[in-house]
């Protein structure tokens, strides 16, 4: 866990940095379940292939891969459980 650390802290500090950015202007809504998928994606890509997706940087799903993954969870859930 202790070799994640670096990680994790890269993706902590870019999410800090988006939010920051979002509220340079004043008060805005700020959709918290979107950025934090984004958070969570960046951060198994920055854990397993030691490069973030770009989601953060970019602030939405990069190429629809968050939803295909999330239709596959879906899909593996509803295996799971039958």
């Amino acid at each position: 866990m202790k070799d994640f650390e670096s990680s994790i802290d890269s993706c902590i500090h870019l999410f800090l940095q988006r939010l920051k950015e979002s509220s340079q202007d004043g008060i805005h809504t700020l959709d918290m379940s979107l950025w934090l998928h984004l958070f969570a994606y960046d951060c198994l890509g920055e854990i397993n292939i030691s490069k973030k997706f770009g989601f953060m940087e970019k602030g939405r799903d990069v190429d629809g891969m968050i939803q295909a993954a999330d239709k596959i969870f879906w899909m593996v859930g509803l295996v799971c459980i039958s």
